[in-house]
């Protein structure tokens, strides 16, 4: 079986990469324009869940806000070289699985997914066959377009019963199973909570990358 993972919130703790590049974010402007870093820095964690327009308010509330100052904060976070590590149950599985055919998919900003590979050093990691960043290839690529799954069977030669795909997001990881694709859900992140209809959910379930073993994916062919 071909394993393809997602990167955020199945491999890493995506909210650690958003800390890392607030970091960045609150030093750069402490030092440029005396704010305190503590108080910006805490301001964002507690309102991580709006990022889209932090970065504005936080610039708004100190008088500072101007669109060029808002896209160098957000360059900053981008393209920060991320405080990142990976899931101690993710390790453990690359590990255990490392004589399968190991593949990361992943969507995002093309060079932030890159960054966090590197800062992950999952780029060169010998378990690994390959990341694929979907954005590379183009924003409609990203998933649920199975264009990298593609790639990957044609590289494996290999159909879509024998890749085995696991995320965290049921809004667009799980829907290549309407293709043959085995899916697995890991109940992590942002989504941890959500449930949706069953053609948005996978096949199986687990907890932790832990609960990952043959038998298991065994269940699913």
């Amino acid at each position: 079986m071909v394993i393809v993972f997602d990167l955020d919130d199945t491999l890493y703790d995506e909210k650690t990469f958003a800390i890392s590049g607030f970091m960045a974010v609150s030093r750069f402007l402490a030092k440029k324009y005396s704010l305190s870093y503590k108080k910006c820095l805490d301001f964002m964690i507690a309102n991580e869940d709006n990022r889209g327009a932090i970065f504005d308010t936080v610039l708004s509330d100190n008088g500072l806000f101007t669109k060029k100052l808002r896209n160098q904060c957000v360059s900053i976070y981008r393209y920060h070289k991320p405080s990142i590590s990976l899931y101690t149950d993710a390790e453990a599985c690359l590990e255990r699985f490392k004589k399968n055919s190991i593949y990361i998919v992943t969507d995002g900003h093309k060079n932030v997914q890159l960054n966090k590979l590197k800062a992950l050093k999952l780029l060169r990691d010998p378990r690994i066959k390959h990341c694929y960043r979907t954005n590379a290839y183009g924003k409609a690529k990203a998933k649920p377009n199975r264009h990298c799954f593609d790639l990957i069977m044609k590289r494996e030669k290999v159909n879509e019963k024998e890749i085995l795909y696991i995320g965290d997001n049921p809004y667009k990881d799980f829907i290549i199973k309407k293709h043959g694709f085995k899916t697995i859900r890991i109940r992590k992140g942002h989504f941890k909570d959500v449930t949706l209809d069953s053609s948005r959910e996978a096949d199986l379930e687990i907890k932790s990358l832990s609960q990952l073993t043959n038998k298991v994916i065994s269940k699913i062919g």
